[in-house]
């Protein structure tokens, strides 16, 4: 069984909550123009956190 690292969980929720904050809080004219920090930051989880990092991040894990 594999255990999951407290810090990737941690960073992966960080990064999640990046993504929400910019979808939640930006109006939809200016949504679009944010676009280029979302994809750095799923570029980063899925470097940093493993093989399906990105897709858990956006996801909201």
């Amino acid at each position: 069984m594999n255990r999951v690292s407290v810090r990737r969980v941690a960073l992966a929720a960080v990064f999640a909550w990046i993504i929400f904050v910019s979808k939640v809080f930006i109006p939809t004219l200016f949504d679009e123009a944010v676009i280029l920090p979302q994809i750095t930051v799923l570029t980063l989880a899925s470097l940093t956190l493993s093989k399906l990092g990105g897709a858990s991040t956006a996801a909201g894990f």
